[in-house]
């Protein structure tokens, strides 16, 4: 069990160690574990967050991921190990077997939660959760994406140079894209202002 609260990329509060809550609540967890698994048809599970309420005992599922997280804290309880040897021998005792997912290409519909910045992986990622349709394609992502038409669009439109620009890379402020709301929505990380951030483009802008 991992419970996880988080503010704007920054965590607020991370409680481990499942071993210290209540034997019935371990019971429960594990039992909608392996009842959500079993419904979306997953195999095998590498780590399961709950949010719990340690007052009420109510628990509210967060997330399933189809692989195994290390978290920081594991390793920092071993400082005088390296970490290495320490996340691999954590690895022996788990018993892998083949969870029959299917694997694809980066893609449209490949899942933004299986998709961490490394899309060109020979064997693929697996196809999982929610959030298949909301993967956009990039740049880092497709080699087609950038077409003469883009190129020419690009330099026919007027840009400025963004205050975080740095010697590593330039990051251009334009005019919102044709497609984007008009009327505006609301605000933070709501679905209605799903944009991709700008990425700092490459030094030979420099030259």
């Amino acid at each position: 069990m991992r419970v996880v609260i988080a503010n704007r990329g920054e965590i607020a509060i991370r409680l481990i160690k499942a071993c210290k809550a209540h034997p019935d609540l371990r019971h429960k967890l594990q039992v909608a574990s392996t009842s959500l698994a079993r419904l979306v048809k997953y195999k095998s599970a590498g780590t399961v967050e709950f949010l719990v309420d340690d007052k009420t005992g109510n628990f509210y599922f967060l997330e399933m991921n189809t692989r195994l997280q290390l978290t920081k804290i594991v390793l920092v309880k071993f400082q005088d190990v390296v970490s290495g040897n320490t996340t691999t021998g954590i690895l022996d005792h788990f018993n892998y077997q083949f969870c029959g997912l299917e694997f694809k290409d980066g893609g449209l519909y490949t899942t933004v939660q299986d998709f961490p910045g490394r899309p060109h992986r020979e064997s693929g990622v697996p196809v999982s959760g929610p959030m298949d349709a909301l993967s956009f394609r990039r740049p880092y992502d497709t080699k087609e994406f950038i077409t003469s038409e883009g190129r020419q669009r690009f330099f026919e439109t007027k840009w400025k140079v963004a205050f975080n620009s740095s010697r590593g890379g330039i990051r251009l402020d334009g005019p919102p894209p044709e497609w984007s709301r008009e009327s505006g929505g609301e605000g933070g990380s709501h679905p209605s202002n799903m944009l991709g951030y700008g990425y700092p483009l490459g030094a030979k802008l420099h030259r």
